[in-house]
């Protein structure tokens, strides 16, 4: 249930927004519920956009390299780098 609100409040955040950094630091477990509200709302960004994950943690690393989803986003080790890009 988590999954799916967080998934409609981004997008409704996110609308047509071309660049958007989700900062991790915060998340220490994600299955596969979780992993589908980012592949979600990744398709809802524009052509060219990007979405740029941060500070992700190894247990979240770990699911994202399992699901070869680490080649589909953009991993940055903090927040600013994240932003500086």
């Amino acid at each position: 249930m988590f999954a799916i609100n967080f998934r409609k409040s981004v997008i409704e955040k996110i609308a047509k927004q071309p660049f958007v950094v989700m900062d991790f630091s915060a998340v220490s477990f994600m299955d596969s519920s979780g992993l589908g509200a980012l592949v979600s709302i990744l398709k809802k960004i524009p052509p060219g956009g990007e979405l740029r994950l941060a500070c992700i943690k190894d247990n979240v690393a770990s699911l994202l390299q399992m699901t070869h989803m680490d080649q589909v986003f953009s991993i940055f080790p903090s927040l600013s780098a994240a932003l500086e890009r």
